[in-house]
């Protein structure tokens, strides 16, 4: 095996968990310029999201991965970054299917309500 055999990959754009514009204006239209996302058991794929809003004051912990999309910062704990990373958060306000909706590329499996995953 030489260099040639060996596919490189930019880690960089993959390990961010982002916002998109319209989920980032939601947030902060509600003032909340400072939000946890972690992966918790249960759900019917194994696995749910869980969004909090934290203090704008919040600091966090040494291993805490802290992201920032459109002037809202997200604290993901040590615990779920494996799960989260590549994560991008969108916000949609139609009327049946509103609310936010996560693209997780660690899913290898997700439900119909697009809350919980499998990875």
């Amino acid at each position: 095996m030489d260099d040639s055999d060996i596919q490189s990959y930019n880690m960089s754009e993959y390990d961010n968990v982002k916002l998109t514009e319209k989920a980032a204006q939601h947030l902060l239209g509600i003032d909340h310029n400072v939000i946890e996302m972690s992966a918790i058991g249960g759900g019917c794929s194994g696995m749910s999201y869980e969004m909090k809003p934290l203090p704008k004051s919040f600091i966090g912990s040494k291993t805490d991965k802290v992201f920032e999309s459109y002037g809202v910062k997200v604290v993901v704990p040590y615990s779920s970054y494996v799960y989260m990373t590549g994560l991008v958060i969108d916000y949609n306000d139609d009327l049946l299917n509103g609310g936010f909706k996560f693209d997780n590329p660690q899913a290898e499996r997700s439900c119909g309500c697009g809350t919980s995953f499998s990875v």
